[in-house]
């Protein structure tokens, strides 16, 4: 130590700061959530992290939803026969290009 001052610090302070922040940065990720209820047998986009750039398309898919879990997570056929659990955070309703 280079002075000789004793550091007082109120640690509830700190702490309900930092309780404050989180919860503000939840709060802050929740909105830009989608509200939607996936249906089986609906067609949803997988965002895929490897796809990530400037002019790279940032989802793959159709897939269609298998089946729809009570946990956040919905099971997608990527192949006939080959089925995956994933998030919907990680994915995205897909809408059916409209004719001109």
């Amino acid at each position: 130590m280079f002075l000789n001052i004793s550091l007082l610090a109120d640690w509830q302070t700190i702490l309900a700061r930092r309780e404050q922040l989180v919860n503000d940065a939840l709060l802050r990720a929740n909105k830009k959530q989608i509200n939607f209820d996936y249906q089986i047998g609906q067609k949803v986009l997988k965002y895929d992290k490897k796809l990530y750039g400037k002019l790279k398309p940032k989802t793959t898919g159709p897939f269609d939803t298998l089946r729809v879990h009570s946990n956040g997570n919905v099971t997608i056929s990527l192949q006939p026969g080959i089925t995956e659990p994933v998030n919907v955070r990680h994915t995205l309703p897909y809408r059916e290009p409209t004719p001109f």
